[in-house]
């Protein structure tokens, strides 16, 4: 490839990236180390070919309080388009496919593969430099910075970001650990709490659920929780007859909503490990994820007045299911 044609590329990408997008074709050079079609990589860290721990999930909160935590608001809120790995400061960070380097700040590189993926790699002092090739886990890419802890790894097709944990993605991956689902509140449009013995109209469904991490971070004790990929649930009568069919409620299995979606995937009192209230950092107070089941609100109208059974499950990348929680409530819009 000649050497003007692939600084047009660099500043091509860089441009969109910098417009708040990412690029989605980039020509390969077929004399270049690149990975052509995609297909499933390995570790961004050594050892390549063995899972690593991670803290945080893809569609995990990222939200910014201010005032103190029992009341605070949220000024900034977001889903994490990635994964967290823990690493070590200095930790060598690689290329998982090789492309087509761009550096948006001093602590980020971002990879432009040929085959429409884009790679992020964040809390890292870069080791290369802008527009140079890169080979998959062969050209080394920066260093994990020494306050954060982890590397933020996330991937990108086209404009949508991908779980990285998904099947046909990061490998080797194994999940055995099992979501839970801890409670159901029902309210109402304005967020007042409901009787389930008598709703009525329009109902926020709250839903209350976690992941445990497969294992722990190094040197952690204490697993704190993340967000389960997905929530199931469907609606019964007390004998087991199905009225509304299982279906899926948020779903981070593939990919996330636009971050002006987050408020109606996430309820109010949702926050992640470690948040910050009012400036002060609360660094082992667990997650806490609650979800709206429907994000229009559950409409009572389009079922008979009478008591029913909600079934709600949670289900992680891996495949693994919650214990169902079922929960009696009645419908009473005439009575």
């Amino acid at each position: 490839m000649k050497a003007g044609y692939r600084r047009f590329l660099v500043s091509l990408a860089a441009a969109v990236v910098l417009a708040g997008g990412v690029a989605s074709e980039l020509p390969g050079d077929a004399g270049a180390p690149l990975s052509l079609g995609r297909g499933p990589y390995e570790w961004p860290i050594k050892p390549f070919n063995r899972q690593h721990a991670v803290s945080a999930f893809f569609g995990d909160p990222r939200t910014i309080f201010v005032g103190p935590l029992r009341n605070g608001d949220a000024i900034g809120a977001a889903f994490h388009n990635g994964i967290d790995i823990p690493a070590r400061a200095g930790t060598p960070v690689y290329a998982v496919v090789g492309g087509l380097v761009h550096l948006p700040s001093g602590s980020e590189v971002v990879v432009f593969s040929p085959d429409e993926r884009t790679f992020q790699y964040q809390h890292v002092k870069p080791a290369v430099v802008e527009g140079q090739y890169v080979a998959a886990h062969s050209t080394l890419l920066g260093r994990v910075d020494g306050w954060a802890g982890h590397l933020h790894f996330a991937e990108i097709t086209g404009f949508r970001p991908r779980n990285p944990l998904a099947p046909g993605h990061l490998e080797p991956y194994r999940d055995t650990t099992r979501p839970h689902v801890v409670s159901v509140s029902f309210r109402t449009p304005d967020g007042d709490l409901l009787s389930p013995a008598r709703l009525f109209d329009r109902v926020d469904i709250v839903v209350r659920a976690y992941d445990p991490p497969p294992f722990p971070r190094f040197g952690a004790r204490v697993l704190l929780p993340v967000t389960p990929a997905a929530l199931l649930w469907s609606v019964t009568r007390p004998d087991g007859q199905v009225v509304l069919h299982q279906r899926a409620g948020p779903d981070f299995r593939r990919t996330i909503p636009h971050n002006a979606e987050f408020w109606r995937v996430y309820a109010r009192g949702t926050y992640q490990n470690h948040v910050v209230f009012g400036g002060h950092a609360h660094i082992h107070l667990a997650g806490r994820y609650l979800f709206h089941l429907v994000p229009d609100f559950f409409n009572t109208g389009g079922l008979p007045d009478g008591t029913y059974i909600l079934n709600v499950t949670a289900i992680d990348t891996g495949g693994n299911r919650s214990k169902p929680l079922h929960v009696r409530f009645t419908i009473a819009n005439h009575s």
